[in-house]
């Protein structure tokens, strides 16, 4: 990656940065389910912890199609 010009420190540090699906859902929870979804607030909670809680650790970019296939087989 070095001899082609890609400095592989700068992609494990962009990925240090980014933000994780907990932290995109604490974000959508308070930008935008509480002052727009009152009503649908207690179910949307709910699905986050029984379903979506696991990927809460995860880096948004880390997150693959095999994820949630697999987070779809667990749901249904």
């Amino acid at each position: 990656q070095i001899a082609e010009g890609i400095n592989p420190l700068e992609k494990k540090q962009a990925i240090r940065q980014e933000i994780t699906f907990g932290e995109l859902w604490d974000l959508y929870w308070e930008r935008h389910a509480k002052p727009y979804r009152k009503a649908a607030c207690r179910n949307d909670e709910s699905i986050y912890r029984l379903y979506l809680s696991a990927l809460a650790g995860k880096k948004l970019s880390l997150i693959t199609a095999d994820n949630i296939r697999e987070l779809h087989q667990q749901v249904g």
